[in-house]
């Protein structure tokens, strides 16, 4: 479903669950909802209005094509444009630029 900060009400369906306007997610926030990590970095994705889309990643990490978006096996992980990033403290210093 799509969702906002702005509008918490569903207005659309989407391949995954995601936090946006009803224009595609620029970003994918990649992780285990029950982690604090996770829920550090889509608070700040929210409360920034930042559109994104969330995916569940299982660990280990043993799928090469996430392993090549987080070489060290970490979560939560962002996909962007640019590619991806790691480490809580360093995307919510990417998204706060």
């Amino acid at each position: 479903m799509l969702f906002s900060a702005t509008n918490p009400e569903p207005v659309g369906l989407c391949r995954d669950r995601a936090h946006a306007t009803k224009e595609a997610p620029i970003l994918q926030l990649c992780g285990i909802p029950l982690s604090n990590y996770y829920n550090k970095v889509k608070f700040v994705l929210l409360e920034h209005d930042i559109p994104f889309e969330e995916t569940k990643c299982s660990l280990p990490i043993s799928d090469p094509a996430l392993l090549a978006d987080s070489p060290l096996g970490k979560i939560p992980f962002v996909k962007t444009e640019e590619g991806a990033l790691f480490e809580s403290q360093a995307i919510i210093e990417y998204l706060a630029a």
